[in-house]
């Protein structure tokens, strides 16, 4: 969907062609740690005193349960309940 006027996007890209790739890797680092803190807020509510790595396994699952193999989400886990 896409509700944005096309007059609006050309500005909005503009300005952010105007941005060093720096600035355009930091606004993404920023984007994504608000997004981790918006899942985590939503977890913590439908789960009120989960553990600090049962958070993270949650966090972990919802950004990338679907890309990871069972195998490998068993191993991820384990690393995070270790707080590797």
């Amino acid at each position: 969907m896409i509700d944005t006027p096309p007059d609006v996007t050309g500005v909005m890209r503009e300005l952010f062609r105007q941005r060093t790739p720096g600035e355009r890797l930091a606004m993404a680092f920023s984007m994504f740690d608000t997004a981790k803190a918006l899942a985590a807020a939503g977890i913590r509510a439908g789960s009120p005193g989960i553990s600090e790595s049962d958070l993270r396994l949650r966090v972990f699952d919802r950004f990338y349960g679907r890309e990871v193999s069972a195998d490998d989400r068993v191993a991820i886990a384990e690393r995070i309940r270790l707080g590797r």
